[in-house]
């Protein structure tokens, strides 16, 4: 099977919105972190927080009789579940995305008003893309629909939606780290490591995804978080909380970390009678300072 990824969502966003980088601890509780209590007053390092991270949602779809989530994501449409986004959340979108055809994705197609972190294309005996991206929400519809455009089909896709609360509105990606494992090709248990990053403010929120390009399909995979994350989801082209797959796996999780050198960030993805290469994104959010 020929299998080609999406690449990424490179429209830069402009505009002005409301309530930017909304603070925290406004009703939007789902996977709370706690990072900043306690200020007896504003300081020059102070910052307003914690910031606040919910999955908005999961949409996926595969060619093995999958029904698509949103009904709308089939082989030749990409479709984003955007229902519950809030004007001014930032955003953000992991995905993991098969497609056939041997071409690259054409960028006319991608979904509108999103920008690009990264794109990170596997080609080995497979190929497969995975997808980072942000936004501030704005009158979003409740759903975002496209075409793939001229690359043949999607046989797989995973797409995790983030809703982020309590950030700083004018540097919301402090920095971020991915890449593909490519010196471990083909091999499982798949090691997913970032050397990590610096960030400069504590109370920093740090989102790991880790996906696989799996060399065949039909399984079921287990995975081991990075030390310190908490997991926010777990999906696969056949669903919300599946750990069974047909191509494509996105896992994902968080940490709140002080200023400086994160350190190694690393985990693995295991599945039953199957090898991948490992993809990594390491993205650092900042929060908002305070006023």
């Amino acid at each position: 099977m020929s299998r080609l990824g999406v690449a990424l969502l490179s429209i830069a966003f402009a505009g002005c919105f409301s309530e930017p980088g909304r603070p925290s601890g406004t009703g939007d509780d789902d996977g709370g972190l706690g990072s900043d209590a306690g200020h007896d007053g504003p300081a020059p390092d102070a910052f307003m927080g914690p910031l606040q991270v919910k999955v908005l949602s999961v949409s996926h779809w595969n060619d093995d009789g999958s029904v698509g989530d949103p009904a709308s994501m089939d082989k030749t449409h990409w479709a984003l579940n955007l229902t519950g986004a809030q004007n001014g959340q930032l955003l953000l979108l992991l995905g993991t995305v098969d497609n056939g055809g041997g071409i690259q994705f054409d960028q006319t197609h991608y979904p509108t008003g999103w920008t690009n972190i990264a794109n990170i294309f596997t080609a080995g005996p497979d190929t497969q893309t995975t997808i980072f991206a942000w936004k501030i929400a704005h009158d979003e519809p409740a759903t975002q629909v496209g075409p793939y455009g001229d690359v043949n089909s999607s046989g797989t896709a995973t797409y995790v939606v983030l809703a982020i609360d309590g950030f700083d509105p004018a540097n919301p990606i402090e920095t971020q780290d991915t890449g593909g494992q490519g010196d471990h090709p083909g091999v499982n248990p798949v090691p997913i490591a970032s050397p990590g990053v610096s960030v400069t403010t504590p109370g920093t929120l740090l989102i790991s995804a880790m996906a696989a390009d799996w060399d065949n399909g039909d399984r079921e995979f287990t995975y081991n978080l990075p030390t310190g994350f908490v997991k926010l989801v777990e999906a696969s082209d056949k669903g919300l909380e599946h750990l069974d797959y047909h191509w494509s796996t996105m896992v994902v999780s968080q940490q709140t970390v002080d200023a400086g050198l994160t350190g190694p960030v690393s985990g693995t993805l295991t599945a039953n009678g199957d090898v991948a290469y490992g993809i990594y994104g390491l993205i650092a959010i900042k929060p908002m300072p305070m006023q």
